[in-house]
This record gives structure tokens, sequence and C-alpha cells, in this order.
């Protein structure tokens, strides 16, 4: 958002999408954008069962998310100087 641009869509893989227009996203986070998009269940007009994650499911979505975290830290300070709302959220 703080670029100009906000993702078409509120999916996981929507908000990748765009970032990758932009950022040379490492290419094994599109696998892990597509498995937690299996868990989200909104905006359908189809009634779908709920996926409840399981243990192991979990700690893959934590250590995909650390690593994000850890890959986009770089590019939000390094743009903002942490000043950005963006930023701000990451230093927490």
């Amino acid at each position: 958002m703080k670029l100009g641009f906000v993702p078409e869509h509120s999916s996981i893989s929507s908000m990748y999408r765009e970032l990758k227009k932009n950022h040379n996203a490492p290419e094994a986070f599109h696998a892990e954008v597509r498995f937690m998009n299996r868990f989200m269940n909104f905006c359908s007009l189809e009634v779908a069962p709920i996926l409840i994650p399981t243990d192991s499911e979990l700690s893959r979505m934590i250590i995909f998310a650390t690593l994000l975290k850890e890959w986009i830290e770089p590019i939000l300070f390094s743009e903002s100087e942490n000043t950005a709302p963006a930023a701000i959220l990451c230093q927490s």
C-alpha cells in the first residue's frame, strides 16, 4: 500500500502476485502461499468445509511466516527508513 498499489483480492495468493510485480520474491514462497490459501474460507459463494490445520501444518505456517518476515523487513526498512506504517508494524 505504501508504494501506491493495493492487491486486487484479499487472498494470500493475490497479495503474493502483487508483491512479485515489484520485487523478486523467492520462488519457494509460491508453494507456501498456495498451502496457506487452502485454509482461507471467505468471500466465497460456495459453502466449503472448514479445514482445521494439524500441528505440523501450523508449524509449517509459522516457519513460512517467519521466513517471509525476514525477507520483507529489509525491503520495508530500506524504502522507508523506519517511518512508514508497515515498517513500524514489523518492529514488534
